[in-house]
């Protein structure tokens, strides 16, 4: 069913337990979402970081591109005519 096994193994232990087929398939279930959350929230995490990070530098690029305009604007009105 799956290629790391592990359905399979969760079915064998079945003769171990009393819980049953359902509890087993159960139990699977919440360990697959549990894994899926993590790979989601790593994610997240990721793209998060990315937008920061790209974000600081066009905020970064702005503020450089308004000091440059105010720099000219300042040796335009300060230069002699």
């Amino acid at each position: 069913i799956e290629p790391a096994g592990e359905f399979l193994w969760r079915v064998r232990s079945l003769n171990l337990k009393r819980s049953g087929f359902s509890d087993a398939l159960a139990n699977w279930h919440r360990s697959l979402d549990a894994k899926a959350m993590f790979k989601e929230q790593a994610a997240v995490q990721l793209y998060t970081t990315f937008l920061i990070i790209v974000t600081g530098a066009l905020l970064g690029l702005f503020a450089a591109g308004i000091m440059q305009f105010f720099t000219g604007l300042i040796y335009a009105i300060g230069a002699p005519w």
